[in-house]
C-alpha cells in the first residue's frame, strides 16, 4: 500500500496481474467495498482499516477469463482430425 503525505492511501498492487491499481479519490482511509483493476479489469473486494488492508479478495477474475475464452476460440478454431 502506497500512502500520501496525509497517509491516505494512493495505490495497492492487483491480486490477480500484480500491477499498481490507483485508488479512486472516494476510497478513504476506512473503506470497504469493490474496486476495478485498472489494467486486468478484475473485479476486487477491499477493507481498509486506518489505511491498512483488512480484507483483500478477488471477486471476478478477468485475466483468467480471458485466457479461457482465447483457449476456447483456439480450440474452435483448430482443424478437425479425422
Amino acid at each position: 500500500m502506497i500512502k500520501d503525505g496525509q497517509g491516505k492511501p494512493t495505490d495497492l498492487l492487483c491480486l490477480v496481474c500484480e500491477k499498481a491499481i490507483k485508488l479512486p479519490q472516494y476510497v478513504s482511509p476506512n473503506y470497504k467495498g469493490d474496486l476495478v483493476c485498472q489494467n486486468c479489469t478484475s473485479l476486487l473486494h477491499i477493507k481498509l482499516v486506518n489505511s491498512q488492508v483488512a480484507e483483500y479478495e478477488i471477486k471476478k477474475d478477468k485475466l483468467q477469463e480471458s485466457l479461457v475464452i482465447k483457449q476456447l476460440t483456439e480450440i474452435r478454431n483448430s482443424p478437425r482430425k479425422e
